[in-house]
């Protein structure tokens, strides 16, 4: 997880990570907009767990709320965390193109 949180400059990474964790379970900032599927998309890329552009999304709205801290001399430049989370729907796609294969594969083995 620590790899996208490191899109942020200057980060405490276990605080993003804390704030990021409150924001889902408190269907804050921006997380009460998503529906069932998101929600479990959050966390998820690949077979490990990593916060997912979903989650990126998220990160970007606390940083912009000051919910995000930073050592000092802080950037205010998340540049590359948003054009991260612009890949929500290259992610989805990815997803679905994943379980329609896993799909596809529990058939062929039936």
């Amino acid at each position: 997880m620590s790899d996208v949180v490191s899109l942020i400059p200057e980060v405490k990474p276990w605080l993003a990570m804390k704030a990021l964790h409150s924001a889902v379970r408190n269907e804050t900032h921006g997380v009460s907009e998503l529906n069932a599927a998101d929600r479990n998309l959050i966390w998820r890329q690949d077979r490990g767990r990593r916060t997912s552009p979903i989650g990126g999304r998220i990160l970007v709205n606390l940083f912009h709320d000051g919910r995000i801290q930073q050592n000092l001399p802080a950037s205010e430049d998340i540049s590359a965390l948003i054009a991260y989370s612009e890949g929500v729907d290259d992610f989805r796609d990815k997803v679905l193109r994943a379980i329609d294969e896993l799909h596809r594969v529990a058939d062929q083995s039936v």
